[in-house]
C-alpha cells in the first residue's frame, strides 16, 4: 500500500501509556478533590484535552490540577516502557520513501510534547497537533495537516486505537487505520454502530509488511 501521508494517533497508538496517563490524572484529581477516582470515571472525562478533563473535574483549581498532571505524567515515564517495539524503524523507512509523517492526538500540545520526548518519536514528524480543551475535533485537525501537506484525503491514513479515532479517519476522508498493538486497544471494542476500520493492525510489523511492502 503506498500512501503520500501517514497521521497518527499519540496516546495508545505511538505510545503504550494508558496507564501513565491514569495514574497522574488520578493523583492529581485526588489530591485537589480528596476522593479516589476510578478508571472508568477517568475515562468517562476522556475527548478534551487535559486542560478540558480537569476543568470538568477540579472546576475550582484546574489550572493547579492540570500542572500537577504534566509533573506526575513527566515523572511516571521514568524507567518505564510506554514505547512500542518496532515503530522508530517503521517511522524511519516511511520518511525514507518519502511519505509525509504527523501527529494528531485530543491531548495538549505540553502532554504531547512530553510524551513524544519520552519515547523518542517526535523527530520523525512533520506536524503535531494537539486537541482542544473545549471539544474533540480530531476531523478538523486531519484535514488541516493534509491541507499543509498538499496532500488529497485519498492519499493519507489515519492510524489511532479508538473507535473515536476511526470515526474521525471517516469524516476526514482518510483511510481508517485501527492500531491494537498497544494494552489498552481491548479497552476500545468496535461496538455496533461504530464506524469500522479499513484494516486492525495487532502490531507494528504486521502494519509496517502492509504499508510499505517490506519483507
Amino acid at each position: 500500500m503506498r500512501l503520500a501521508a501517514v497521521i497518527f494517533d499519540v496516546d495508545g497508538t505511538l505510545a503504550d501509556n494508558l496507564e501513565h496517563a491514569a495514574r497522574a490524572y488520578r493523583t492529581s484529581f485526588e489530591h485537589f478533590t480528596g476522593r479516589t477516582w476510578g478508571s472508568a470515571e477517568l475515562f468517562a472525562l476522556f475527548g478534551p484535552n487535559c486542560e478540558g478533563i480537569c476543568r470538568a473535574a477540579v472546576p475550582d483549581r484546574w489550572p493547579e490540577a492540570a500542572e500537577m498532571f504534566y509533573r506526575e505524567l513527566d515523572a511516571s515515564y521514568g524507567g518505564a516502557a510506554a514505547s512500542i517495539p518496532g515503530l522508530p524503524g517503521l517511522l524511519g523507512e516511511l520518511r525514507s520513501r518519502g511519505c509525509r509523517l504527523a501527529a494528531v492526538s485530543g491531548g495538549s500540545s505540553r502532554s504531547l510534547e512530553i510524551t513524544l520526548r519520552h519515547t523518542g518519536l517526535g523527530p520523525f514528524f512533520e506536524q503535531v497537533v494537539g486537541g482542544s480543551a473545549d471539544r474533540a475535533h480530531k476531523a478538523e485537525s486531519i484535514r488541516e495537516v493534509l491541507a499543509g501537506f498538499g496532500i488529497a484525503p485519498a492519499d493519507a491514513a489515519y492510524v489511532g486505537d479508538s473507535s473515536y479515532d476511526m470515526r474521525a479517519a471517516r469524516e476526514a476522508g482518510v483511510l481508517a487505520i485501527r492500531a491494537a498493538w498497544s494494552r489498552s486497544a481491548t479497552l476500545f471494542v468496535e461496538r455496533p454502530g461504530e464506524p469500522a476500520p479499513a484494516h486492525t493492525f495487532r502490531d507494528v510489523a504486521e502494519f509496517r509488511r502492509w504499508v510499505g511492502g517490506w519483507d
